[in-house]
């Protein structure tokens, strides 16, 4: 979903699909499997987001080389050029 900035322009920011389930948590727990039932949703919902994080920045990571690499390309003709 594109967000309205400043001054009504639509910006580029991508909406955040990790397709992690957040757990629900309900009023109170009343009996100890529902507490321990939520409490491994939690964890499994952490290591969700941490995978995404993790896969995102190494994504980002691969992007900022390629980005670095065009740029020594360019430079390199430039160099052939004098």
């Amino acid at each position: 979903m594109d967000r309205i900035g400043p001054g009504g322009d639509v910006s580029a920011q991508p909406e955040l699909l990790t397709n992690c389930s957040r757990p629900y948590k309900p009023f109170e727990f009343t009996r100890q499997y529902e507490l321990d039932s939520f409490k491994r949703q939690v964890e499994s919902y952490e290591r969700c987001i941490d995978d995404f994080v993790r896969e995102q920045r190494e994504a980002a990571k691969k992007h900022r080389d390629a980005a670095k690499d065009a740029i020594e390309e360019w430079n390199s003709f430039v160099r052939t050029l004098r």
